[in-house]
């Protein structure tokens, strides 16, 4: 059954401290990046490090949220047709339009007509077409009324193809050192972009996993805005952008952030969808039947083939 009036927040203390923790983090790395980086990137003194210490340290403390998944826990009736999501949806899609213009001018830069595609250009080339299935996949989650859908999953796994590609594009990338903080920050920005996308990619196809999908959540968006913010607090201060990010970079990881954010904490507060223990165990054998009817036709088709041979 479903209680419609029952709304807490399922998150917890981890909630709270996201929004404590985070924007001082973000503060702290602004601070450093005007008062002790050098023109390469490169910071002097401890603070720097400190900030990224206390960062790791949250990281792993959200993770646990992950671990304390009970299988009678109550799931969350999740909706996200809203303003707010409509809205992030919205500029999350158009800054992902602006890196697609991003890779496609680069890999016509780059690219000699007639001459085989190296393996940059390959990526490039995937990278771009998986956008628009992330922009799609935008258009068609805001649009969808139906809590899971197949269309839904198959353009949400092209978002995470997209985020992982893009990541492996940034770590690629030739104009700055390997080691760069920006750039090592971007980079795992998208990851966990990739993976909170796989997340909501379960959800859509019916096989949601909360804790997780929360816990990831809460890294994602906190990577993201640690990154970008206090990058773009740099840019719009001195005029330079901090070496191993573009502007669009940091447009679509601030984009991701509040994208994330927002997504959780819809979650934490979404009213609880309450089933009960007998139709928990009829939706575990339908899908149970299911996977033994595609076993067994696998099996029947192999018999078929052998007798033909």
């Amino acid at each position: 059954m479903t209680n419609e009036l029952k709304k807490t927040n399922r998150v917890g203390a981890l909630l709270p401290i996201f929004f404590v923790v985070t924007p001082a983090l973000v503060a702290m790395r602004a601070y450093a990046c005007l008062k002790n980086m050098d023109d390469f990137g490169y910071f002097s003194g401890n603070l720097a490090l400190i900030s990224n210490i206390i960062f790791a340290v949250f990281s792993i403390i959200f993770l646990t949220h992950a671990l304390t998944h009970q299988k009678k826990d109550s799931v969350p009736r999740e909706s996200f047709l809203n303003y707010a999501t409509y809205i992030s949806s919205g500029v999350l899609a158009v800054a992902i339009a602006f890196g697609i213009y991003e890779i496609s001018r680069s890999f016509f830069i780059s690219y000699v007509p007639g001459a085989a595609l190296n393996f940059q250009e390959i990526i490039k080339i995937a990278a771009a077409v998986l956008g628009l299935c992330t922009i799609a996949s935008l258009v068609i989650n805001t649009v969808t009324e139906k809590r899971y859908s197949q269309l839904k999953g198959a353009f949400s796994i092209g978002a995470v193809m997209f985020f992982a590609l893009y990541c492996i594009n940034i770590y690629f990338d030739t104009t700055t050192a390997a080691n760069s903080q920006q750039k090592v920050l971007a980079f795992l920005s998208m990851i966990f972009a990739a993976v909170f996308f796989l997340y909501e990619t379960r959800t859509h196809l019916g096989r949601p996993k909360w804790h997780s999908y929360v816990a990831f959540g809460l890294i994602s968006a906190m990577f993201s805005l640690y990154t970008s913010i206090p990058a773009l607090i740099y840019y719009f201060s001195r005029g330079n952008l901090i070496p191993g990010s573009t502007l669009i970079e940091l447009a679509i990881i601030l984009s991701l952030g509040f994208y994330v954010m927002i997504r959780v904490v819809l979650i934490a507060y979404a009213p609880e969808d309450e089933l009960c223990d007998l139709a928990l165990d009829i939706l575990n054998v339908a899908h149970k039947r299911e996977d033994d009817k595609a076993s067994l036709a696998r099996v029947n088709n192999n018999l078929k083939e052998e007798s033909e041979g």
